[in-house]
């Protein structure tokens, strides 16, 4: 299982996956200056990571999943902001993170 400074390091590429969802679903314009800090970012967590492919769990994904639905979330909460106001959108977004971690907590059968 990954240790507390790796699931730290790992959510740290949310960035990465705000900017790729905000290109797709928001037709939103990423400058090369943006893209340039995310990559230095991403080197950042890289080298905080110092990956060893050796003794890999597909659980050790789990912060990249965790900072994948957030991204997701994010996107969701700027789309949807107008429409609703920001309490429906916190029960939501607080709703749907129980759920998914009841989910998660049953597949992995481990707290």
């Amino acid at each position: 299982m990954a240790t507390l400074a790796t699931a730290n390091a790992l959510f740290f590429c949310c960035p990465f996956f705000v900017s790729i969802l905000a290109i797709i679903f928001l037709n939103e314009k990423i400058g090369i200056r943006r893209w340039s800090a995310i990559f230095v970012g991403f080197c950042g967590v890289f080298i905080v990571l110092n990956p060893d492919f050796d003794n890999f769990k597909i659980t050790d994904l789990a912060p990249v999943a965790c900072a994948l639905c957030y991204s997701g979330s994010m996107i969701i909460l700027k789309v949807t902001n107008d429409k609703d106001n920001i309490y429906t959108q916190l029960i939501h977004l607080y709703i749907g993170a129980i759920i998914i971690s009841i989910i998660f907590f049953i597949l992995t059968a481990d707290g």
